[in-house]
């Protein structure tokens, strides 16, 4: 059932990674405000005050090497949401399937409840989510298994590439406008942008969302589903072209915040 209108935000900031305070991923909030999110929330002129918005500033509180990670990897727990993926992989894997062990490759399936049950369990409000409600976009790193893992579970993909130019708004737009997914949340894994603009992480790979495809797709969101959270996830500023990446990232945070404005999903209180 929607909730909607909001008539407040709440920046919630987890400087983890592995454990680890301010390193590798977990530097990438701090590195965020200081390029130009405090001024998209915070400036009189931004979406928020603009409104009179409340806005709140949770930091997650210390963890050891796995509880950020689980934390962060679900969002939102409560159930019947609609869930929009921006990633460069498949985040599907189990750990009878992922090799590394890397739990960061795990989220998806966490959500679905395909792996990790009792310490799911121990989340209050978490119900595992039907991935029909599921629409990934930029996902194109990714090996044989991990392929078809995704194609046997069946939620739309709107696929990365490198050979072909890819309307990535457009098409979102006609998986949304099918799905009608009412309450949603929105993950952005910076690395579902393009290597071209920056090196998000490690992981960084060609065929991904170029500038004008992020800010697109964020605006079909808002005009035809009902976002409830923004996670912006997986950004290590240490590698290269950390600042355009920011940037993007930035700008693209605030357009969204315009665009819930502007379809009515944000309202004064």
């Amino acid at each position: 059932m929607s909730k909607l209108p909001l008539r407040s935000l709440s920046l919630i900031l987890s400087p983890y990674h592995v454990g680890l305070r301010n390193k590798g991923p977990g530097a990438g909030p701090a590195f965020l405000k200081t390029s130009g999110l405090d001024s998209a929330l915070l400036s009189p002129l931004s979406a928020p005050r603009s409104l009179g918005l409340p806005l709140h500033e949770i930091e997650v509180e210390p963890v050891d090497d796995h509880e950020g990670e689980i934390g962060r990897s679900f969002e939102v727990g409560e159930g019947g949401l609609g869930c929009v993926w921006f990633d460069a992989h498949d985040d599907l894997n189990t750990p009878d399937t992922v090799m590394s062990g890397y739990f960061d490759s795990m989220p998806i399936a966490m959500l679905a409840g395909q792996c990790w049950e009792g310490l799911l369990g121990t989340v209050p409000g978490h119900q595992p989510m039907d991935l029909e409600r599921l629409v990934h976009v930029g996902m194109r790193d990714v090996n044989d298994l991990e392929r078809a893992r995704v194609a046997e579970a069946g939620f739309d993909v709107i696929w990365g590439s490198t050979e072909k130019k890819v309307d990535f708004g457009d098409e979102l737009g006609v998986v949304l406008q099918r799905k009608k997914l009412g309450s949603t949340m929105v993950h952005f894994d910076v690395d579902s942008l393009d290597a071209s603009i920056g090196h998000a992480n490690r992981f960084a790979a060609p065929g991904g969302l170029l500038r004008e495809d992020i800010i697109g797709c964020f605006g079909e969101i808002s005009g035809k589903a009902e976002p409830v959270s923004l996670t912006v996830a997986s950004f290590d500023p240490s590698y290269e072209g950390a600042g355009n990446l920011a940037s993007v990232a930035v700008e693209a945070i605030k357009v969204f915040l315009e665009s819930l404005v502007k379809s009515g999903v944000l309202a004064k209180p």
